[in-house]
């Protein structure tokens, strides 16, 4: 089982007056990856990450550095940090120095494109991971 980081905006911030969502930082990621089975594993969205590390105020690279003992997979795409829009990714997104290589599971998870573009996306995420 994977567990995925969740995502809370400035604008969900100010709707709710609270977090209201589980699993936004890396502080309360690792206290429920702690809690749970060792058989349950993160998933983790790094286009989530941006935006709650934005809203929230915590530096994306250390939640990816202090829970990387927990993560088995993530989901690539890129936005502008004020909204989950999955967006294409690109050789300079703000993950690639910061996630791991050796897992076996990425997705590649960016929205109204076409196949040939997508085709592209695929080609970048094999020559960025193999590059890491």
């Amino acid at each position: 089982i994977l567990l995925e980081n969740n995502v809370i905006s400035n604008s969900n911030m100010k709707h709710f007056g609270t977090n209201p969502f589980l699993m936004t930082n890396h502080f309360e990621t690792i206290e429920i990856m702690k809690a749970t089975h060792d058989t349950v594993r993160l998933l983790i969205d790094v286009a989530h990450l941006k935006v709650s590390s934005y809203s929230e105020g915590f530096c994306k690279n250390e939640y990816l550095n202090s829970t990387a003992d927990y993560t088995c997979a993530y989901h690539l795409s890129d936005n502008d940090g004020l909204s989950d829009s999955n967006g294409p990714i690109t050789l300079d997104s703000w993950f690639w120095p910061y996630i791991r290589k050796d897992l076996n599971y990425y997705s590649l998870e960016v929205y109204n494109q076409d196949i040939e573009f997508l085709k592209k996306q695929v080609e970048l995420v094999h020559m960025k991971l193999s590059h890491l």
